[in-house]
């Protein structure tokens, strides 16, 4: 493995997305730890899009007064 893919390894490791298995050195991917990854970045997701979406109304509003005479 090369340093890049170790670090990679670790890191999926402390996420939780892959577990080892029942031998040493065998690991599978996780789902459960993917899907609890999912549910503490949705929130912030979410909330991203709405923001993103009240600036894009705003601003809408704000052209379409100004250039009403």
């Amino acid at each position: 493995m090369t340093k890049a893919d170790e670090r990679r390894f670790e890191r999926l490791l402390r996420q939780g997305l892959i577990r080892e298995g029942p031998t040493p050195g065998t690991y599978y991917y996780d789902a459960a730890g993917q899907r609890a990854k999912m549910r503490r970045t949705l929130p912030l997701l979410l909330g991203l899009v709405v923001v993103l979406g009240a600036v894009i109304v705003g601003l809408a509003w704000r052209t379409a007064r100004r250039g009403a005479p």
